[in-house]
């Protein structure tokens, strides 16, 4: 497995492992972010393959959490994939930690929505 420790949102983490989804460790984490992981799984709705990847779309979530006169913390949850030759960031950011144990069926439904209604021919 990993050989870092994972820290940050570990009930989340740990839940979101239940639903396939697979945590690594968070390279590019920002300065003050108490969560050093992200995790992701395969889309099983129907999606439209990226150029590149040729694979499913896989759906990501990353949390941030922070601390300063309060403590907040987040997520954005997102999809990205190449269509008609061009990069797609598709996500919904600042969702909160409730949300994604109730929503995050929703969420994933409406940014794969979002993708397929992407526009492949430029002359449409």
């Amino acid at each position: 497995m990993n050989e870092k420790e994972f820290y940050g949102f570990d009930e989340l983490r740990n839940w979101l492992e239940t639903q396939g989804f697979r945590c690594y460790y968070n390279n590019l984490i920002e300065q003050g972010n108490h969560c050093n992981w992200y995790a992701c799984r395969k889309t099983q709705l129907k999606a439209r393959e990226c150029e590149t990847n040729e694979n499913k779309m896989q759906i990501l979530i990353r949390p941030f959490k922070y601390t300063y006169n309060l403590s907040y913390g987040s997520s954005e949850i997102e999809i990205v994939g190449e269509a008609n030759s061009i990069w797609f960031n598709l996500k919904a950011y600042s969702v909160q930690e409730e949300d994604i144990y109730t929503r995050l069926d929703v969420i994933e439904q409406m940014l794969v929505s979002a993708w397929n209604g992407l526009i492949t021919n430029e002359h449409s």
